[in-house]
């Protein structure tokens, strides 16, 4: 939810200023933030191995798929 709502606010931000530099700097932002999405879910995969795996099986990349918790 996290990268979810700056990835909101910045198409947000085109929505009332657009343009096509505004539109590049979305894309480009969207595509940095989601590099580091990946690179840190590398890295937690590493430490964390089978725990984060389950985890990451329940949980969406972007949108929450369930609670946390919520076993149905």
């Amino acid at each position: 939810p996290y990268f979810l709502s700056y990835f909101t606010m910045f198409i947000g931000q085109f929505l009332v200023r657009p343009s096509f530099v505004m539109i590049v700097l979305v894309a480009i932002t969207i595509a940095i933030f989601h590099r580091m999405v990946l690179k840190e879910e590398a890295h937690l995969l590493k430490i964390h191995k089978k725990e984060y795996e389950e985890y990451r099986g329940i949980t969406g990349r972007y949108i929450p798929r369930r609670v946390i918790g919520d076993r149905n």
